[in-house]
Order: structure tokens, then sequence, then C-alpha cells
């Protein structure tokens, strides 16, 4: 082989080399497209703890309306999944949401590959994640001030407010970012503490812009049976195009258990 050919062979290989990632897969561009007219705020994580704590994003945006950020491949180390959570400033356009009637389990991963190489970050207008989780929030907790337990299950036998002692009156609710939420109550002579964990679910066609009140359900751990559902009330925004803000009040009817009010105690 003369120089000229060995030189020829060498460039071939390195433009072979270059197309392609450390894994010999061809080198790409994976997308996340904002189709909306909303700024969206985009961040990326490696560990799903990272994603459900909001802590040490891996890469971050800010997307104006029909923006996109297009990432190298190179970018993404391995085969791993990676984890995705997009909002807009008020939180009302965001990945947060779990439609009641999509019988599928919340997941934030992706995994990057030329089959699977854009996401559309179209999503409906909810106030959820302003409810549970105050916006950027992890998760939010609320307690009982006011409502009725049902007696041994019984729907028909019920005690007030007014007549129960205080481990009756401890009735709290907790929401995390991966969409369960944890629910607990005392028994009424002991104390001992009961929590059952239950999967958030948001409504199918979001909530409208000028609602003034939003729903949530709560479904079993196996995501299959509704046992409660959450009414809250939207208070009116500082002018119409920002269409309102989700109340720190809410109201918790659960199935078997009973009915209360509650009020957010903390925004972590």
């Amino acid at each position: 082989m003369n120089k000229q050919k060995l030189f020829i062979a060498l460039a071939c290989l390195a433009v072979l080399a270059t197309s392609c990632d450390k894994k010999g897969t061809k080198a790409f561009y994976y997308t996340f497209d904002n189709n909306t007219d909303q700024k969206m705020n985009l961040k990326i994580y490696q560990l799903p703890d990272d994603y459900n704590n909001a802590k040490s994003p891996y890469m971050s945006y800010t997307l104006q309306p029909g923006e996109k950020a297009e990432i190298p491949s190179t970018q993404f180390l391995d085969t791993r999944d990676y984890y995705v959570d997009w909002y807009n400033n008020d939180f009302t356009y965001s990945s947060w949401f779990n439609m009641q009637h999509i019988k599928a389990s919340f997941s934030a991963a992706f995994s990057p590959s030329p089959q699977h190489s854009t996401t559309l970050m179209n999503t409906v207008h909810d106030y959820a994640r302003q409810l549970c989780l105050s916006g950027d929030g992890t998760k939010t907790t609320w307690e009982a001030i006011d409502g009725w337990n049902f007696v041994n299950g019984s729907i028909g036998d019920t005690i007030r407010w007014a007549q129960m002692n205080d481990y009756q009156r401890y009735n709290q609710l907790v929401f995390t970012k991966d969409f369960s939420c944890v629910f607990s109550q005392k028994q009424k002579n002991t104390g001992v503490l009961a929590d059952i964990r239950y999967v958030v679910r948001t409504p199918d066609h979001g909530t409208p812009v000028g609602s003034t009140r939003g729903n949530l359900y709560i479904y079993t751990a196996n995501d299959w049976d509704s046992l409660g559902h959450i009414t809250y009330r939207i208070l009116p925004g500082a002018d119409s195009a920002r269409g309102g803000t989700a109340s720190d009040t809410l109201i918790l009817s659960m199935g078997d258990k009973g009915t209360w009010t509650m009020i957010k105690t903390d925004n972590k």
C-alpha cells in the first residue's frame, strides 16, 4: 500500500470513529422540543433520587416558546436511564402530571437512543404541582383542622371533629414528587400511627385557566382502585393572564375513612 492509499484509509477510519460514540452507536442528538407557548425550565438528572429531591441536575436549560434543546449523544454516558423535569414559571404547565384514566405508572425516566431521540414538551394546564409540590419543591405535608371520621369503616356511622380526641383528629397527608402520597392516622385509644401509601392522579384534561376549583384522585398502591378524592380552591391571579394559584387548603375524602379540611403545614 503506497502512502496516498494509507492516508485515505486512515482518514476513513477517523470519520467512522468520530461518527460513533463509545458504545459503537452512531452519534445523534437527543431533542427536547418546547412546542408550547410557554417559556420552559428544563432539568435532566442522572439518578431517580436526584430527581425526587431536586438536587444535582446534570443539565439545565431555559427554552423559549418553540425553542429546542439539542443534546449530543456523547453527553449521555451509557445506556442508563435519565430523569427529566420541565415547568413554566408559575408551574401550571409541567411534566408533572399523572392522568387519571391512563393506566400507566408515572415515570420521569427516558433512555436516549437513535430510535427514541425526541421528547415533545406539550402538556395540559393544571394546578396540581402548585398544590402538591409548592412549585419547585419535592413534597408538602397537610394536616386536618376539621372534618369527620367514619367509625369502624361504616359510612353511616360518623364522629364529628368536636367529639374527637387528639388521636382521632390526627389525619395527615404527605405528597411527594414521585406521585405517591402517604396518609397517616392514629388509633383512637393508643395513638399508634398507621401509614398507608397511595398513588396520586391528575385530571385527564388538566384544569383550565379561570377555574375556581381543582381536583385530584387517590388510588390504591396497585393503581387500579380509586379510594379518595381531593378538591381545592384556585385563587385569582394578579391579572387574567396569570390564571390563578392553588390555595393552601384542601378537602380530602377517603373512602371509608372520612372527610377532612386540611391545611398545608410545610413546604419542602
